[in-house]
């Protein structure tokens, strides 16, 4: 048989079993806890390491004349630094005169420092010849002193031949 029970023992017993269902146990409230403090050590942990994968910038500065009137940026090999390209019209064993493709014409010492490459390879200053294309580097201290010429140099255009700068 039924257990018999007064009015007000039933009504304690149910808001008792409703206390109980409505307010969540101490068990979920540590999981809860847990799941946020994992979540936000991976978010954290995620970001550090984002940090380190990302490539550090640095900026570089050209000295060299500009043919363009513009310093800065990336010019492959050439190491930041902007050539004066042009063609040669004059050249001794001490300097260069090159006509840039704007029209300004640009004298540089040569050195016995100074590098010229033909295509590439290793070259001399005797190899130069009025009239051939060249791409000179300056220095970095002194923009009048060739650090570099590129004889007959090539920027990548896709025609084999005479290697001659075009615009």
């Amino acid at each position: 048989m039924a257990e018999e029970i007064s009015g007000e023992e039933h009504r304690a017993r149910q808001e008792s079993s409703h206390k109980r269902s409505s307010a969540p146990s101490t068990k979920t409230l540590v999981m809860a806890l847990v799941a946020v403090l994992l979540l936000g050590g991976g978010f954290a942990a995620g970001m550090q390491y984002q940090k380190s994968k990302v490539p550090k910038v640095v900026p570089t500065t050209a000295t060299a004349p500009s043919t363009t009137g513009r310093k800065g940026g990336r010019r492959g090999g050439l190491r930041g630094a902007r050539p004066v390209i042009g063609q040669v019209t004059a050249v001794s064993a001490t300097s260069i005169t090159v006509q840039a493709t704007s029209g300004t014409s640009t004298t540089f010492a040569i050195t016995s420092t100074t590098a010229v490459s033909n295509n590439g390879q290793a070259s001399a200053v005797g190899d130069i010849a009025v009239g051939d294309s060249v791409a000179v580097v300056a220095s970095t201290t002194n923009t009048t002193q060739a650090t570099r010429i590129l004889l007959n140099p090539s920027f990548g255009g896709g025609s084999q031949g005479s290697g001659a700068v075009s615009n």
